[in-house]
């Protein structure tokens, strides 16, 4: 839920439902620096298999482990053009599997950068890294490895900061220090239940 405040914090209440179909969760928001009104949002989705819904078919696109209790359980990105009102879904959003818990900021200027975890098939292993996606056009298009990039984020290079096995199981928030020069903090779970840490990294986006 999106819930507003118009005397700076004092007061709340104009609720906005984010977007129910996909029961879009643990919302990182970015606002486009020429335009207030237009959002982009990283969320979370979990839910299980809805009546109606083909298992086979969702498994395919969702790349569930067979048998998942949930079978959505990634990120994805929503987007709003109308301050927040109203959300939809961004095509070519869906991250991989277990690819959730992530961030997003819109930098002045107009580079969008998303941080996630790299996606784990089930909690007995996967891809742990911590990634980045970019977009340097307010999300019109993402970098991969062609001169034109793609416009869809799920197909995007995943730009790795933090590499196997951190232990990471949680959001990484980023800022930017300078214009393309950025932080990104995470959280690493010790082995051997010594405990828990926070560490960080910093990192640049070379043009």
């Amino acid at each position: 839920m999106l819930i507003r405040s118009r005397d700076g914090g004092k007061t709340w209440s104009d609720v906005t439902c984010q977007y129910p179909p996909l029961n879009a969760c643990e919302c990182s928001h970015s606002v486009d620096p020429n335009d207030s009104d237009h959002i982009l949002t990283m969320a979370r989705t979990q839910r299980q298999l809805l009546a109606g819904e083909n298992r086979a078919t969702v498994e395919k696109l969702t790349g569930c482990p067979p048998g998942a209790t949930s079978i959505y359980k990634q990120g994805l990105m929503i987007e709003s053009t109308d301050g927040g009102r109203t959300f939809q879904l961004v095509a070519g959003s869906l991250t991989d599997y277990y690819g959730h818990r992530g961030t997003i900021i819109w930098t002045k200027n107009n580079t969008v950068v998303v941080t996630h975890q790299g996606g784990v098939r089930g909690r007995n292993g996967g891809d742990y890294r911590v990634v980045v996606r970019i977009s340097p056009n307010g999300g019109k298009t993402w970098l991969d490895n062609t001169s034109t990039g793609t416009p869809s984020m799920n197909q995007s290079t995943k730009f790795e900061i933090v590499p196997n096995p951190p232990g990471h199981d949680f959001t990484s928030p980023t800022v930017e220090i300078s214009p393309d020069h950025f932080f990104t903090a995470y959280f690493v779970r010790l082995p051997g239940g010594q405990g828990n840490q926070i560490n960080g990294v910093f990192w640049q986006l070379e043009k």
